[in-house]
């Protein structure tokens, strides 16, 4: 018997075919991304379409009602799920779909990442310059034809309403379905207000009505057609291949394609772990990536337990492999060791790493080998010792700027290399090594460490940020803040001043930033020299020197940069400072100090 299954020749689907379709007869199987397109991608479908351009083909499979698998109704219909039976799913077009359903019935729903739902307009005038003009001569300010609005905008600007449409020319595409009626009142107006003759009314009215009718009516849309009869197995795998309109698919889409024979329904896994898990919901967040961290993690312990249908590595189509059996128990295991995993990100004592937020995180992908060996260890009687050795790994990894290349390589190689340092200290993980290297070398006279560090979104800046958590971080001003997460990073000598302290460009480094609460930074230090807002503190809260010296170390400032600051000396600051950063770092990577260079002390 042929393994090819003959298609079914496309069918050519209007828009107001698809519309039609829309309310209740497609779905969109639980293995596919939600919708999420914006308004200017919506637009942009649209420009296409009333420029005739050809948008692309569909592809549906016909609903085999034997199968147990959910589809969720188009975005924005409202249908329950309970009483939604589609007869086609969409396995490509879903973007297309969702739009042409959203811009044309404008369900009061908000578009994916806004909270607000958007209405479409028609510019009427652009249009008919694009119908005078042949495509070879067509102006750039022909083509932007729609655009859109949230609904209250459009509520408070008059859009909503046809005696603003029609003075400015703008045509609401949610009337597209019965434009007659909306184009009949328009005539009106343009006879009666802008005093146009009979003939100019019709000569405009028909140029619009003939158009519109075209997108609504004439313009055709492949529809690829697969047949019920086909393995689900075999549906997943088209759906693997298929990547369309640049909505890309992770490797947890992937794979949730591929689970749904063996009736495992990974995306509802996630979704129910999120539910479940407070800190992971809180670092996922916006991240479309962090399941297939946690497949990593099942990827790791499974190894670990020496699971022979398990993956050779991290890597992505190694994940696709993963054996289904026990999948769902490991899932859930593995997740709750994430949450542990944060919760010891999160900590600002002990062994914590000083985490306050999620934008703080050094490397998000960090986490799967960091769960991975808590979970190692948990059991062990030496357990103290391996947590001492996972922070220093963690530490080197940051100061190396370890996961910045290929994380699936490095998180591998680290847990290999650290599951056996746990056995014999003589096996230095290389993280390590290479992270102690970097502060035992000696130092050139002319050079600062860490003062070219001045990107936000830079590993080692987050975490410098996270030691000064580490140390207490105590606001020089309200020392009784006891929740860290309030302060943000702030100038210790202001950039309003940076030419009087010649500092130049160095004055956004690191070296240059703490954390601290918005009013300290606005009631005393902006705009003021250190010398200057040290004085009306220690004035105001009637503090010593010494106590000064005391809440200032705990922002990794010095006696010695302490008296920098009293003399507005930037570069004596931010040198002793970087010692005093290097020599905690040095300290977090396990590095004696006798094997720290004298030039760096």
């Amino acid at each position: 018997m042929s393994i090819f299954q003959p298609l079914d020749e496309p069918e050519k689907k209007s828009i107001g075919q698809l519309l039609e379709l829309s309310k209740g007869d497609l779905g969109i199987p639980d293995f596919q991304r939600e919708f999420v397109w914006g308004r200017t991608d919506v637009s942009e479908l649209f420009e296409s379409i009333f420029h005739g351009y050809y948008v692309g083909s569909l592809l549906f499979w016909a609903n085999n009602k034997q199968l147990d698998m959910e589809n969720k109704p188009i975005y924005g219909t409202g249908i329950s799920q309970e009483k939604f039976n589609p007869r086609f799913v969409v396995l490509d077009g879903q973007q297309r779909v969702s739009s042409l359903y959203y811009a044309v019935k404008a369900p009061d729903v908000p578009l994916w990442n806004t909270k607000y739902p958007y209405l479409f307009f028609l510019d009427l005038k652009k249009l008919l310059l694009l119908l005078e003009n042949p495509p070879e001569q067509e102006l750039e300010e022909d083509r932007n034809l729609t655009f859109s609005l949230t609904r209250d905008q459009a509520k408070k600007q008059g859009l909503t309403e046809r005696p603003l449409q029609f003075k400015t020319w703008h045509f609401p595409l949610f009337e597209l379905e019965d434009f007659s009626d909306w184009l009949y009142d328009f005539s009106n107006y343009l006879r009666d207000e802008e005093g146009k003759s009979k003939g100019e009314v019709k000569e405009v009215t028909e140029r619009v009505r003939k158009h519109l009718n075209y997108v609504l009516k004439e313009f055709q849309i492949p529809v690829i057609k697969l047949s019920e009869n086909l393995e689900l197995e075999n549906v997943a795998k088209v759906f693997e291949k298929l990547n369309s309109m640049g909505v890309e698919l992770t490797i947890f889409d992937l794979l949730n394609a591929r689970l749904i024979k063996h009736g495992i329904r990974a995306r509802r896994m996630w979704n129910l772990s999120r539910e479940n898990c407070e800190l992971l919901r809180l670092f996922s967040e916006g991240n479309a990536k962090f399941p297939i961290y946690v497949l990593q993690t099942i990827a790791l312990i499974r190894k670990d337990k020496d699971v022979k249908k398990g993956p050779t590595s991290t890597k992505g189509k190694d994940l696709l492999r993963l054996d289904p059996a026990n999948l769902e128990t490991d899932w859930k295991y593995a997740c709750d060791i994430i949450e542990e995993a944060l919760k010891r990100i999160k900590l600002t004592r002990g062994e914590g790493f000083g985490v306050l937020t999620p934008k703080m995180l050094p490397y998000v992908t960090m986490i799967p080998v960091l769960a991975a060996l808590l979970n190692k260890i948990q059991d062990r009687r030496d357990r103290p010792q391996c947590l001492t050795k996972i922070e220093h790994w963690y530490w080197g990894s940051v100061l190396t700027h370890a996961y910045s290349g290929s994380p699936e390589t490095q998180l591998a190689l680290d847990f290999r290399e650290m599951t056996k340092w746990f056995d014999e200290d003589k096996d230095v993980a290389s993280t390590i090594t290479s992270g102690r290297h970097v502060i035992s070398q000696p130092l050139d006279p002319e050079s600062v460490p860490f003062l070219d560090i001045a990107s936000t979104s830079d590993a080692l800046y987050k975490g410098i940020t996270c030691l000064i958590a580490l140390r207490g971080g105590r606001d020089f001003v309200k020392t009784d803040i006891v929740d860290l997460s309030v302060l943000d990073d702030h100038h210790i000598f202001p950039v309003s001043r940076a030419k009087e302290f010649r500092a130049g460009p160095d004055i956004e480094s690191i070296l240059n930033k703490t954390l601290l609460h918005k009013d300290t930074n606005r009631d005393y230090i902006r705009n003021a020299k250190p010398s200057e807002y040290l004085s009306r503190i220690m004035n105001d809260q009637h503090l010593s020197k010494e106590e000064m010296i005391d809440r200032l170390r705990t922002h990794l400032i010095s006696p010695d940069a302490y008296q920098s600051m009293q003399e507005d000396n930037f570069q004596k600051f931010i040198a002793d400072r970087s010692k005093t950063i290097e020599a905690e770092l040095a300290t977090r990577v396990g590095l004696e100090t006798s094997l720290i260079p004298q030039s760096r002390r």
